[in-house]
């Protein structure tokens, strides 16, 4: 694990469930005031590396009306327990 996946998942473990605009202006906060993409479409790079962690098992994405929510899943947990540093 990375510390940048490991910042974002105690992120979404102390907070709770985030969009990926909110994640990435914690990751990067040098970029805050050009985050969001054309047409509303929040952090892209964020949202890439959602997926990442997704396909890793160690995100999910919440039901809901408009913008994807992301909460850190069983397995992120897991790997932070493992990871505490």
């Amino acid at each position: 694990m990375t510390a940048l996946e490991a910042r974002a998942l105690r992120y979404l473990q102390s907070r709770g469930p985030a969009c990926a605009g909110d994640l990435g202006g914690h990751l990067w906060p040098e970029r805050r005031a050009r985050r969001t993409a054309v047409q509303g479409g929040g952090d892209y790079a964020a949202q890439m590396f959602l997926g990442r962690l997704r396909k890793k098992g160690w995100v999910r994405v919440l039901d809901g009306p408009g913008s994807s929510v992301w909460a850190c899943a069983l397995l992120g947990d897991r790997e932070l327990e493992k990871n505490p540093a």
